[in-house]
C-alpha cells in the first residue's frame, strides 16, 4: 500500500497552477502602482518644496540688497502700481519693479551699462513698496506677501522688510 501512494504521487505535476500565477501578477501589479503614484506624489512635495526654497533664498537676497539701497538713498520716491525709485550719491538711480512674481532692481549712473538683477519671489508672490514717516525719520518698507489661494483657512501674511532713507549717509559711513 505504501509503494501505490508513492507512484501515485510521483505522477501529479509539481508547479502552481495558473490561478495561483494569476493572483499573484494581480497582487504585484497593484503594489508597482502604488509605488507609481507614491514616486509621483513625492516628486510633486520635492518640486513645491525646492520652488519655496528658492524662493525664500531669492527674498532674503532682495531684503539685503534693498535695505542696502534705501540706507545709502538720498531720496524715494513710490511709483504705482509696484515701483520704487531711489536716488543716491553721484547721480546714481536704482529703481526697483514688481510684476508676477518678479522684482527687478536697475542700478544706473555707475558705469556706461546699467545693472540688472532679478528676485523671483514665486509665481504666488506679491510686493509693494512704502514710505513711513515716524518720529521726524524717513523709512521705506518692502511688503512681500503671497496671493490668496482658494479653500485656505486663513489668508497669508504679509512679510515687511523697514529701512531707514539714507541712514549711511547720516553716519558719514560709505554709501553702496
Amino acid at each position: 500500500m505504501i509503494i501505490e501512494r508513492d507512484q501515485r504521487d510521483r505522477r501529479r505535476p509539481r508547479g502552481v497552477t495558473l490561478i495561483e500565477m494569476m493572483v499573484v501578477v494581480s497582487v504585484l501589479s497593484v503594489l508597482i502602482g502604488l509605488c507609481a503614484v507614491t514616486i509621483q506624489l513625492l516628486m510633486k512635495v520635492g518640486a513645491d518644496a525646492h520652488s519655496r526654497r528658492e524662493a525664500a533664498s531669492a527674498l532674503g537676497r532682495l531684503a539685503e540688497q534693498f535695505r542696502a539701497d534705501a540706507h545709502a538713498a538720498e531720496s524715494a520716491e513710490i511709483r504705482p502700481p509696484s515701483g520704487l525709485r531711489l536716488m543716491a550719491n553721484r547721480g546714481t538711480v536704482i529703481e526697483y519693479a514688481a510684476r508676477d512674481g518678479r522684482v527687478t532692481r536697475t542700478q544706473t549712473g555707475i558705469g556706461p551699462t546699467p545693472q540688472h538683477e532679478t528676485f523671483d519671489l514665486g509665481p504666488d508672490g506679491t510686493l509693494a513698496f512704502d514710505r513711513r514717516d515716524e518720529e521726524g525719520r524717513p523709512f521705506l518698507a518692502l511688503i512681500v506677501g503671497k496671493k490668496s489661494r482658494a479653500g485656505r483657512p486663513d489668508p497669508p501674511r504679509p512679510e515687511e522688510v523697514v529701512a531707514l532713507i539714507g541712514k549711511d549717509r547720516s553716519r558719514g559711513g560709505p554709501a553702496r
